[in-house]
């Protein structure tokens, strides 16, 4: 889906001729397949990661996917290692918090190294539905495509349901986002909740869909401010949900370390990362991916995991009940 630039490339080669005369190895672990956004994502800092961890050093990606990621944080969580950082699923980290046995995973125990961009999850409609604004989407009898209840597109469309007492249906079964996407094409459906802004400016959907809104923080397209549905939540008791489940979005690339490794370690790592995050070479790289870098290094990003796992009961059952 992406094409890293030469430079990155050639950084990556670098490494790789390095390996053998290295002093120290140091293995992102990616909790999902290759060639998607995570696995993209840990590509695109490997070599930044490695000039700032300095010389002697090398980064190397490897992927270990399974149950969403979880298999990797419970790996990770019993592990003492120094040289391994773990990239998982943002949207793991609140479920922990929704349904902790379940997930069985305590995120507040892992050192975090910083996650490397946000997220802004939008819904959007086809131009031909003629819904171009929240109060049209929940008025309207509409179909609102998604695939199971399990997974984002779902998610956030029952959130907006139960948040504006909205009247139209979630439809479930579609096999991944191109199954939704031709259903709209072809007249089936209205349209969905859960995409990417990144992913609509970058396909150019401008000509074809409306922006009806995003998940926590207002968005600018074609020159016009589209306020949030947590700022447009009716009820107090709304807003903290939906700025629970918003989590997810504001750390969408979370780096980790094991809850056992050395103090040094962590320090070596939250320094490098930070020093990533504000070199010049990275931010130019990820600009030509991103439209926008919203990074957070890692005492900023434990207090947003911090938060999670000291969130009120009502707000996790409140949430919890918009999500059925």
């Amino acid at each position: 889906m992406f094409k890293l630039t030469v430079n990155t490339l050639a950084a990556a080669a670098v490494a790789m001729i390095c390996t053998g005369a290295a002093q120290a190895e140091t293995k992102i672990l990616v909790g999902l397949t290759a060639g998607g956004g995570y696995d993209f994502a840990a590509r695109l800092m490997a070599p930044f990661l490695e000039k700032h961890l300095g010389e002697g050093e090398t980064v190397i990606v490897q992927n270990v996917p399974g149950a969403s990621s979880l298999n990797l944080a419970r790996q990770m969580q019993v592990s003492e290692a120094d040289d391994e950082i773990g990239l998982v699923l943002a949207s793991q980290i609140v479920k922990a918090r929704l349904d902790p046995e379940t997930v069985a995973v305590d995120f507040s125990s892992f050192n975090w190294v910083g996650s490397l961009n946000s997220a802004t999850s939008v819904c959007i409609t086809s131009k031909a539905s003629g819904i171009d604004t929240l109060d049209k989407m929940v008025t309207a009898d509409a179909k609102i495509g998604a695939t199971s209840k399990a997974g984002a597109f779902y998610e956030l469309a029952a959130i907006i349901k139960g948040a504006f007492d909205a009247k139209y249906e979630i439809i479930t079964g579609f096999k991944g986002l191109t199954d939704i996407e031709a259903a709209i094409e072809r007249g089936e459906i209205d349209g969905y909740c859960g995409t990417q802004l990144d992913r609509y400016v970058r396909n150019n959907q401008q000509e074809t869909h409306f922006v009806i809104g995003s998940l926590g923080k207002d968005v600018e397209v074609d020159g016009t401010t589209i306020p949030s549905f947590m700022s447009q939540a009716k009820t107090e008791e709304d807003k903290a949900a939906i700025a629970l489940y918003a989590t997810s979005d504001r750390v969408y690339y979370p780096f980790l370390i094991a809850p056992g490794a050395s103090e040094e370690a962590v320090k070596k790592y939250q320094d490098a990362f930070a020093a990533v995050i504000e070199d010049p070479e990275f931010l130019e790289e990820a600009a030509s991916y991103y439209s926008s870098i919203d990074a957070m290094n890692g005492p900023a990003l434990a207090e947003q995991i911090q938060a999670v796992a000291d969130a009120d009961a009502s707000t996790v059952e409140h949430l919890t009940d918009m999500l059925q």
